[in-house]
């Protein structure tokens, strides 16, 4: 269950959207039309009556222009600009950093307000208004046990600089799909919003909204992609051409050195069972973050596979306890610990392994020394035996 529907990585051809670039054109004519309408206003070829008009125009169309420019996800693109290197680095972050869904409300009446007013000559008039009046406003996060990362493999696509060298660039527009592991999770997120919206009800009407956040995330990530320097390319240039109000030429010279892809960062949550386990593991086996960078996969949230080596050659060590001294008893851990009367019980050995057939014999423990040094003493003596042995041939 998802809050939000996913994408396929795909270029596309623009990063807005056909309706928003056709708003932000017509923002930009309007703007063309006013500084018309201005200059012939100044010049005399319009009426003087014209001059206020003009200057309502100019004002309402620039700030609809400016407005527009800084709010285009193409002033955004420019504002973060990465390398390929580091965008998989910040992806491991995104990776590793849980979502939240946060519940908003805002609560508020209408009241209506009768204004009397007076003209130059005496006469009274009273119009009514009526205004919304906010009086109460909460937010609070989902609450949940564990989460998992499930968003599969990321890679940009860089097949378009492959084929065109101007393509210097990736515009990857991320998302986050907040994800419920099963129903019992997606009830208690019901319940929780529920109770949150009750809690908060303080007056007639209340509206509702949510947001779904990760600490450093960025929606719209510029990647180098290729050595390839476009000309007029930057943050500065933006700024330039919008203030000349050709903003929307500069935007179509952005697009023309760039690749669109679109990746979503999927994270699943559960308010039941931990999704950390290893049944939770062999669920998402198939979805779990992996990057593939330079022709090489690096898994996230899973064992890393190491490289299969040669198994050594095989060693096999037999061990049993030598018999005791005559007229003492084994030595058990029943008995009390060897002392000066008793002769510590000692162990044989026999070591064998390809081209080697060793067999020593040691104290099996002693007085005032733990196992370990026991241990490392019986091995130093193994090799004194196999160094005799070399001299003696």
């Amino acid at each position: 269950v998802s809050t939000q529907s996913t994408w396929d990585n795909k270029r596309m051809a623009s990063g807005d959207g056909s309706c928003i670039t056709c708003f932000y054109w017509f923002v930009s004519i309007s703007l063309w039309g006013s500084i018309l309408f201005i200059i012939l206003s100044v010049s005399g070829a319009l009426p003087q009556e014209c001059n206020t008009a003009a200057d309502v125009a100019i004002g309402i169309s620039a700030v609809m222009y400016l407005l527009c420019a800084f709010c285009s996800s193409t002033c955004r693109y420019l504002m973060h600009k990465t390398t390929g290197a580091d965008i998989y680095g910040y992806m491991q972050n995104m990776f590793y950093t849980p979502a939240y869904y946060i519940f908003h409300v805002q609560c508020y009446h209408y009241e209506t307000r009768h204004i009397t007013e007076r003209d130059s000559q005496g006469n009274t008039r009273t119009r009514t208004e009526t205004h919304r009046v906010n009086t109460h406003s909460a937010s609070e996060r989902f609450h949940y046990i564990s989460w998992r990362d499930v968003s599969g493999v990321f890679t940009l696509d860089t097949a378009g600089a492959l084929v065109n060298t101007k393509k210097a660039f990736v515009k990857l527009e991320l998302n986050i799909d907040f994800q419920f592991a099963n129903d019992g999770t997606l009830s208690d997120f019901e319940n929780q919003r529920e109770s949150f919206r009750r809690r908060n009800n303080r007056d007639t009407h209340q509206d509702y909204s949510y947001t779904i956040t990760m600490s450093g995330f960025n929606q719209y990530n510029l990647v180098r992609v290729s050595d390839y320097k476009p000309p007029c390319f930057g943050m500065t240039w933006y700024l330039l051409f919008t203030f000349l109000s050709l903003v929307e030429f500069y935007k179509m010279h952005v697009d023309r050195y760039c690749i669109v892809q679109k990746f979503a960062i999927q994270k699943v949550t559960s308010t039941r069972r931990d999704l950390n386990k290893a049944e939770a593991f062999v669920e998402y086996q198939t979805r779990l973050p992996c990057i593939m960078y330079l022709g090489q996969v690096t898994n996230y949230h899973e064992t890393t596979v190491m490289p299969q080596m040669a198994p050594p050659p095989a060693v096999e060590i037999t061990m049993q306890p030598a018999p005791p001294p005559m007229g003492m008893q084994p030595y058990g851990p029943n008995m009390p610990m060897p002392g000066p009367y008793m002769p510590a019980p000692t162990m044989q050995v026999q070591m064998q392994a390809p081209g080697i057939q060793m067999s020593a014999s040691a104290p099996l423990l002693q007085p005032g020394v733990t196992h370990s040094q026991n241990l490392l003493s019986f091995f130093l003596l193994i090799t004194k035996k196999k160094k005799k042995k070399k001299k003696k041939k």
